[in-house]
């Protein structure tokens, strides 16, 4: 599960900067469904671990990519919105609701290496894919 503050959920990044390193996400475990229908539900889960974004390069093992790891190659540049400081980069592509992706890389203290940490895909207004992890350039392309 994904967790983001309000305000960078509803309005971005750059709405609130200094609340970048409040995302994390959570592994959880189902527990019961307190309410359903053939929409929606209510669940109970607990919370079993929770990682800020910005370590999770950290948790798994780098692996490494001859694309580029912060390209958007599915949407024309003004379709990208983009924000970045100098630990973030964060780009959204949005194909008019009906598509969307969204990466995030995080450049560590240590050695100054972008690390691609969070992607996420979503159709037709639904979420699709959100996929973590540490992959970074190929550093002999």
């Amino acid at each position: 599960m994904l967790f983001e503050p309000a305000l960078i959920y509803f309005n971005g990044p750059d709405s609130a900067p200094g609340d970048i390193d409040k995302c994390a996400v959570a592994r959880c475990r189902f527990d019961k469904v307190l309410a359903a229908d053939a929409f929606s539900a209510w669940i109970r889960i607990t919370v079993l671990t929770v990682i800020p974004l910005a370590e999770l390069y950290k948790y798994y093992d780098e692996s490494a990519s001859d694309d580029p790891i912060d390209k958007l190659d599915d949407f024309y540049d003004d379709e990208i919105y983009t924000f970045q400081n100098d630990r973030w980069l964060i780009k959204l592509g949005s194909g008019e609701g009906d598509y969307a992706k969204e990466i995030w890389t995080y450049k560590d203290n240590n050695n100054n290496i972008q690390h691609l940490v969070m992607q996420d895909q979503a159709y037709m207004h639904y979420w699709g894919d959100i996929n973590i992890g540490n992959i970074v350039n190929n550093p002999h392309t």
